[in-house]
């Protein structure tokens, strides 16, 4: 629209500047309210000229246009959230209307334990380390420093006396003398142990142990196979549990067990029905 003599939609402004009235009566009335610090300045156009009041810990917003009230509205609330959730940047306060950009986005991490090292299994403890310093994206320097806190029994003895010349802060290098100290037979103990490995109480407590030290064993050689375990398995049975077992020749450890489970079960059963006729010569 063509501006005669430089009023607004064709009404003339007095040069003096003293054209208010006139423009008031067109229906238009340009009101400039300060915005609140850390807020860029929102200049709004309404039907009244009343300013916000100086000096007033709550600022209310007057009667304007629908659309203009709600952007305000908008842009106050995302700032509110983001200084609630920790953001103090004002520059981008304002620009973050959308809920979602000013929640946090990454939730916090559950409480999970350090695992701890008592001379048994080093290299399961290594794995579960540094398992536990990706989660927590834990620092390198940190990495021994996190370790050396879990360290119980005979491991924070050794620890004590090996830190005495020196904390060590190179984690490879940390594990490569954790490994030297409690790592150096385990392989050979664990192989003696299963082979010499007899049930002795009930086939649950036999298979516990059983798979402690053949899972302990595939840690250091993955060379050994399922033939291998079950024969050992099958071998270390009860005589009267061992030889039903060997008939169906199972080929995992898990069905040779499911197999000696039902056969203790079946002992059991006979066991009680001999006790009530009085005949005690079944002895598990």
């Amino acid at each position: 629209m063509a501006d005669h003599g430089g009023g607004v939609h064709g009404v003339p402004v007095p040069e003096d500047g003293r054209g208010g009235d006139k423009v008031a009566a067109a229906g238009v009335c340009s009101t400039t309210t300060a915005s609140p610090p850390g807020f860029p300045s929102t200049a709004r156009t309404s039907g009244t000229a009343e300013p916000y009041p100086r000096g007033g810990h709550h600022l209310r917003p007057q009667p304007c246009s629908p659309s203009v009230d709600v952007l305000f509205c908008i842009v106050v609330g995302a700032g509110l959230r983001a200084l609630r959730a920790g953001q103090r940047d004002p520059r981008t306060l304002a620009v973050q209307l959308h809920l979602g950009d000013v929640a946090p986005r990454n939730p916090p991490l559950p409480k999970i334990e350090s695992p701890k090292l008592d001379g048994d299994n080093p290299r399961l403890w290594r794995d579960r380390s540094e398992m536990y310093f990706d989660v927590y994206a834990v620092n390198a320097a940190m990495k021994t420093l996190f370790a050396a806190l879990n360290f119980v029994g005979a491991a924070a003895l050794w620890l004590q006396t090996v830190e005495r010349r020196g904390r060590i802060s190179d984690w490879e290098k940390f594990c490569q003398l954790v490994f030297q100290k409690f790592d150096r037979d385990q392989y050979k103990n664990q192989l003696r142990q299963l082979d010499s490995l007899q049930q002795t109480g009930s086939v649950a407590e036999y298979k516990q142990k059983f798979e402690q030290l053949s899972h302990g064993i595939l840690l250091y050689n993955e060379s050994y196979d399922d033939t291998y375990f079950v024969t050992r398995f099958i071998g270390g049975l009860k005589e009267e549990i061992r030889a039903p077992i060997s008939l169906h020749r199972p080929t995992e450890v898990d069905a040779a067990s499911a197999l000696a489970l039902l056969q203790e079960q079946e002992l059991e059963n006979a066991k009680k029905k001999n006790l009530a006729k009085g005949d005690v010569q079944y002895k598990p």
